[in-house]
């Protein structure tokens, strides 16, 4: 009986310490550092290039007792294919370098109220560390986890295929875009809301602005994005043990502007030039004494770039 019970405090012991981690499967592994390069889906379909420095990209990260805003500044690049006269064929890759990510911050004071919102270096640490890209990771890992990207391989629910239907020197679309999503070199399906909006130049498009309609979210367990040490050394506290600081899942939203081979690009934003969503209803305390400031809620600025071709 005593063995019988023994046993018995063996097995509950395991079944404890299995479920002190993050429980989260794990997303299947990229089997490189890059989803593949997009293709044309039809003979019209002509690439678009993003324009860096007129495109942004951010997240933001609830949690009870903080709140985290991330923006890279500099960041996105990529190409789509768009057929004018059947958008249900566009294809495209999204590309964002998070080497250049910031994050913002703001926790909650001894009374429950959220105080002003401000970059925070431990935090950027913390960051960099969990997503393996700091100083502790070899170039080439650093370099491959600090791509993230988007492969749009179909579209669905589109508010009209054939944009030549369309009357206006511009014309919007709505529609879903479904495909691969790699962080930190694993890869989960998404299904993003979008807008595009469509400048025309008589039948021809001049310029394209695509927006997320709603944020999608990225879960950072199934990323392999934990809490670390250094790289490949994941620290004593998980993402449970932090749950009333950091979220589990980044809402992400981005909006870019993409132009025809041999395009213009704009002239290239500033990080405070872009307006961003506050984290919370500031405290009156901390509106008398704090001007506005930057929250990193939907955000990247950079310089220009030629589009992609």
């Amino acid at each position: 009986m005593r063995r019988c019970w023994l046993l018995l405090g063996a097995l509950l012991t395991v079944g404890a310490l299995s479920g002190c981690g993050d429980e989260t499967k794990l997303a299947p592994e990229a089997s490189g550092s890059a989803l593949g390069a997009s293709s044309a889906k039809t003979k019209d379909a002509k690439p678009y290039g993003v324009d860096t420095g007129a495109s942004m990209v951010g997240f933001n990260m609830d949690a009870p007792d903080e709140k985290i805003r991330g923006k890279a500044i500099q960041a996105v690049s990529g190409s789509i294919f768009i057929d004018p006269k059947d958008l249900s064929q566009t294809t495209g890759n999204i590309v964002v370098d998070i080497d250049k990510l910031k994050l913002y911050q703001t926790v909650k004071d001894d009374e429950g109220n959220f105080k002003a919102e401000q970059e925070h270096p431990k935090q950027n640490q913390h960051a960099r560390q969990w997503l393996e890209i700091d100083e502790s990771a070899p170039e080439k890992d650093r370099k491959e986890n600090s791509r993230v990207e988007f492969k749009i391989d179909s579209i669905e629910g589109l508010s009209e295929k054939d944009l030549t239907k369309l009357q206006g020197a511009e014309r919007t679309v709505t529609f879903k875009a479904k495909g691969d999503f790699l962080l930190h070199k694993r890869t989960t399906k998404k299904t993003v809301d979008m807008q595009a909006t469509f400048k025309m130049d008589g039948d021809k498009i001049s310029e394209l602005r695509l927006k997320t309609v709603s944020p999608f979210g990225v879960g950072l367990a199934e990323h392999d994005v934990r809490p670390r040490e250094g790289f490949g050394k994941l620290a004593a506290k998980t993402l449970d043990a932090l749950g009333s600081k950091v979220a589990k899942e980044a809402q992400v939203e981005f909006e870019l502007r993409l132009m025809p081979e041999g395009g213009t690009a704009a002239a290239p934003m500033t990080a405070d030039a872009v307006p961003m969503a506050p984290t919370a209803e500031p405290s009156a305390a901390a509106s008398a004494s704090a001007g506005p400031s930057a929250s990193a809620g939907a955000s990247v600025s950079a310089g220009p770039s030629k589009p992609s071709k």
